[in-house]
């Protein structure tokens, strides 16, 4: 019983939607059900919308058995489908141990495929650089899904997957990437008008955008070029200015800061899980709910060969690692958040290394018991 997408191909769910899926294989074996995870319902965060595939399944039927479930604490029936909310305890516990089943499962094996990367000169164009980061983000993308992969460079301007190998690649598609626009603003007054990959760099390093004398690593600026060049969809116009790679800048740093904080908590002692009060609870289901969404819309964004869906669930996924700083040392939750977020990095900000060391410092002044920061 899977969900599939318009082409009916298979759509990975996380775990927490695979243990559902098998606790209604028990009560209504043979019948299809798709399943995902609702942006907004009125039973809270992590609530999983239940499809029955079969036209002629009872929903009345259903909603009354899952209701029985000690897993299961409410059922809010629809016109075609189900709002389902498992209880905490039982997400947590299905949420931690069907992720270690997953690392455990052997990975698909998928046809091999080119991708083709334009040449990349020195000085380099931004156009030019934000084809080079999609192409390597796609590649990465279809490599996470079980392709073999091979990247080849190119004279041609264009982005290009074909099927096959090197020797034998054929069935070649475009991979159309839109252009970069820079604003008149001081990012492209500090050049003369024409802002160069290898400009955008320098000023990255020397971090000319907050003007406080920081010094950024080779990495760092390379992740933020990466991280700038996936944010929005790749037919899109990207417009960027100095005031958008501040932020972007900013955000890269609280993503790391997330990373350090929640590696942290893993090698920490503590005492597992909290008691469950109507705090802990929201924290809990939030930050599960955006780990069990990621295989999902990895999966999709490597069928969409756009990296933008992966961009925004990195942002999102270090937000609310970031809200999760009350959840203990130990929290079984935390080693498939670190997972989820890196796995993103390596799709959208491969380069990224550590935050910059005043960043840094504020996690020492991090408040754990509160989620306050001063940096």
């Amino acid at each position: 019983m899977t969900e599939g997408d318009a082409g009916g191909r298979p759509v990975p769910q996380g775990p927490v939607q695979r243990r559902l899926l098998r606790l209604l294989e028990e009560g209504f074996p043979g019948l299809g059900f798709s399943t995902s995870i609702a942006t907004r319902s009125t039973l809270g965060s992590c609530t999983v919308i239940l499809r029955p595939v079969a036209g002629e399944a009872d929903l009345e039927e259903i909603a009354a058995w899952l209701g029985e479930q000690k897993s299961v604490e409410r059922v809010s029936p629809k016109k075609a489908h189900l709002h389902v909310r498992v209880g905490t305890d039982a997400l947590r516990a299905w949420f931690c141990e069907g992720w270690e089943e997953a690392l455990a499962a052997p990975g698909p094996q998928l046809p091999p495929v080119i991708v083709t990367v334009p040449r990349e000169g020195s000085p380099c164009s931004l156009d030019l650089s934000r084809k080079a980061v999609v192409a390597r983000s796609v590649a990465a993308l279809l490599e996470r899904q079980g392709h073999v992969v091979e990247m080849a460079t190119s004279a041609d301007e264009h982005v290009w997957l074909c099927a096959g190998s090197a020797s034998n690649g054929t069935d070649a598609s475009r991979i159309d990437v839109a252009e970069v626009d820079v604003r008149r603003d001081k990012l492209r007054a500090r050049h003369g008008g024409i802002v160069t990959r290898e400009d955008l760099r320098a000023d990255i390093r020397e971090d000319a955008f907050a003007r406080e004398g920081r010094e950024r690593s080779d990495q760092f600026a390379d992740a933020l070029i990466s991280y700038l060049m996936t944010q929005a969809p790749r037919e899109r116009r990207l417009d960027i200015g100095d005031q958008k790679v501040g932020q972007k800048l900013a955000e890269l740093d609280e993503i790391l800061i997330a990373r350090v904080v929640a590696r942290e908590k893993i090698e920490a002692e503590g005492g597992g899980a909290p008691e469950v009060s109507a705090e802990g609870d929201t924290i809990a289901r939030d930050l599960i709910e955006q780990v069990e969404a990621a295989p999902d819309i990895i999966a999709r964004a490597a069928r969409s060969l756009d990296p933008a869906p992966v961009n925004r669930l990195l942002r999102s996924l270090g937000t609310q690692m970031r809200a999760a700083a009350d959840l203990p040392a130990g929290d079984p939750l935390w080693r498939p958040s670190v997972e989820a977020l890196e796995t993103a990095m390596r799709l959208v900000a491969p380069d990224a290394d550590q935050p910059s060391p005043e960043a840094a410092e504020g996690i020492r002044t991090l408040d754990l018991l509160h989620g306050k920061q001063t940096l």
